[in-house]
């Protein structure tokens, strides 16, 4: 069965065809594909395509750091964030902050609805602050290398 080798050649070339995968590793391609099937099944692996916001027509990127309200649970306002559809990613943190959002907006006047109609009015916001995105730059996750 295949093991951390085969994964880590998916992993490291997620547009690789099953067959390049195979012959990287030394297996069939069916083994690789059951494989594949197996951890998507089991939600250990999930295929997505990353695309710049910029080229579908949202101009600005934007990242909201949320203080919440004393007394009032981080999980459940991250929770209703996440159900505004501008915002692609929710963390809970230490430090200052409580929350980041990242989001994408069309333009301007999409960033001041998105805070000022459906952030600041949620509950347990206490205050916000925008960090807004000059550029963007990608770089490729990647497993740590195993030291022996």
């Amino acid at each position: 069965m295949p093991g951390p080798q085969s994964d880590r050649a998916a992993w490291t070339a997620g547009r690789l065809p099953f067959q390049g995968i195979a012959e990287t590793v030394g297996i069939s391609e069916s083994q690789v594909r059951k494989r594949v099937t197996r951890m998507l099944g089991d939600r250990v692996l999930r295929i997505t395509a990353i695309a710049n916001p910029r080229s579908v027509g949202f101009e600005m990127q934007v990242w909201v750091a949320i203080r919440g309200r004393p007394g009032q649970g981080i999980e459940a306002l991250a929770q209703l964030l996440t159900k505004i559809p501008s915002i692609t990613y929710v963390v809970a943190c230490a430090g200052r902050f409580d929350i980041f959002a990242e989001a994408v907006c069309r333009d301007a006047k999409d960033v001041m609805r998105l805070i000022d109609s459906e952030i600041r009015t949620l509950p347990g916001v206490e205050q916000t602050e925008l960090l807004m995105c000059l550029d963007l730059y990608y770089r490729a996750v990647r497993p740590a290398e195993r030291r022996t």
